[in-house]
């Protein structure tokens, strides 16, 4: 064998132990189950807030009982679930997956928070275009609040995802 395979086996070799070795173990059955949970409520959330930002793009989100405000109830209670599902899904079987938990916990407060301004700031709003009025500073104020605390929620959920890809590897998302 010339050097030059040895040399190229021996990186190869060098390579995927670095790789398996920055890999996690598997989830226990416990963690798994949890997990499950988790990236559901993750996948739920994640398309909430892009249900939103396609709500906003609508004409009609200040029109009163419009199918676009009536869609954004539904979706910004869905927002306020997240705690609730998150409680359901129980607390973190293990030490490895309690900050993952803590990052859920924090999206939830969040968008808790960012769905009740955002709610306020569009009934606000829809009272203004109903009198035939711009936004209002409150409702503005309130709407932008509301973006920014939902958008803090979606940077919490960047961080579960990175914290349990790191644990459980890909396969957390990969269903």
């Amino acid at each position: 064998m010339s050097v030059r395979l040895l040399l190229i086996a021996a990186i190869a070799a060098i390579a995927s132990t670095a790789f398996v070795g920055g890999a996690s173990a598997a989830l226990t059955p416990r963690e798994e189950t949890w997990t499950t949970k988790v990236v559901t409520i993750y996948n739920r959330m994640q398309s909430d807030v892009a249900t939103l930002n396609k709500q906003f793009a609508q004409s009609d989100i200040f029109v009163r009982a419009s199918a676009t405000q009536q869609s954004n109830i539904k979706t910004l209670y869905d927002l306020t679930l997240c705690a609730r599902k998150f409680q359901a899904a129980g607390s973190a079987p293990t030490d490895r997956l309690v900050k993952a938990g803590k990052a859920l916990t924090a999206a939830c407060t969040a968008f808790s928070l960012g769905a009740h301004e955002i709610a306020k700031g569009i009934g606000l709003g829809t009272k203004d275009v109903t009198a035939g009025k711009s936004l209002s500073a409150d409702a503005t104020t309130l709407l932008k609040k509301g973006i920014a605390d939902v958008g803090a929620g979606k940077t919490s959920l960047a961080a579960l995802r990175t914290l349990l890809v790191k644990v459980s590897g890909q396969s957390a998302f990969s269903a």
